[in-house]
């Protein structure tokens, strides 16, 4: 019997973390700060409801600070497993943790010389020592698809999914998790966590998730937005604007204009090819 639980990420856009259990092993895929309204930061202080110690890895699928930036919270609490990215992102994870530590203490200086918190002293969420402890935990995998074994009976394969440097489209496999006969894979079940995708195809992926929750899994649409350009039309406009582009298989890094509107699809999946991987809504 395999699980997947949802502690953050879903009603909210941040915090994102997806427990994956089995008989065998436990891996967290994403261990992302919750951001924004007081009532969500909060979270950030309450104890998690799993065993830190307990977790076998951590997997994640981009280094974005909602994706990543409990990490060193976590360690603090004693997670002392392998932490496996992309190259791309642990590169980037090695400034934004210990920024994201210096930031905290920075905070709880500024409450405490201002008199600025109820709490005395204010401390802060974990330090940029916290966050050099996890950076050594840190496991870079190839980005090309190449699978691996992350813990007894759990296996996964990085690929890219171009949403920004480093990310991943991380695909879990689970030994036992399927149905030989419905999913022809020798029993194991997937579960496909996508880092933020953008786009009329993910919008319709979402629906169809949602449609059939019961025996494909789970998908949330956290941002998606109905009116949005189809493929076709993004990629006309696309050529209208780089005439010399040319069809190669990579991908093209725009920069976003932080004064236009952008409104993304964000979208998280979990499936069994089997249907048997229950989901557990928190």
């Amino acid at each position: 019997m395999a699980t997947i639980s949802f502690w953050g990420g879903v009603g909210t856009v941040t915090g994102s973390k997806y427990l994956v259990e089995t008989e065998r092993a436990k891996v967290l895929v994403d261990c992302g700060m919750f951001q924004g309204l007081k009532e969500l930061r909060e979270r950030n202080w309450q104890e998690p409801p799993f065993d830190p110690r307990s977790l076998d890895a951590v997997l994640i699928t981009h280094e974005h600070i909602d994706h990543t930036g409990y990490l060193p919270r976590l360690v603090r609490q004693g997670f002392h497993g392998p932490i496996y990215c992309s190259r791309g992102t642990a590169d980037l994870l090695k400034i934004l943790l210990p920024d994201a530590g210096r930031l905290q203490e920075e905070d709880a200086d500024y409450k405490n010389r201002h008199n600025l918190t109820k709490h005395v002293p204010a401390l802060p969420l974990y330090t940029e020592k916290d966050a050099d402890a996890s950076l050594e935990l840190i496991k870079p995998v190839s980005n090309l698809g190449e699978r691996f074994q992350v813990a007894p009976g759990i296996h996964a394969s990085f690929s890219i999914s171009g949403h920004i440097l480093g990310s991943s489209l991380v695909l879990v496999e689970i030994d036992g998790a399927g149905d030989d006969r419905q999913c022809g894979r020798s029993g194991r079940g997937e579960a496909r966590r996508s880092g933020d995708q953008e786009g009329q195809e993910g919008h319709r992926q979402a629906e169809e998730g949602l449609q059939a929750l019961h025996d494909q899994g789970q998908q949330e649409v956290r941002q998606g937005q109905a009116d949005r350009q189809g493929p076709l039309r993004q990629d006309a406009a696309l050529r209208a604007r780089a005439p010399g582009l040319k069809p190669s298989g990579s991908f093209l890094l725009a920069p976003l204009c932080p004064h236009r509107e952008r409104r993304p699809a964000h979208f998280t999946q979990f499936r069994t090819l089997s249907g048997t991987l229950p989901i557990r809504r928190v």
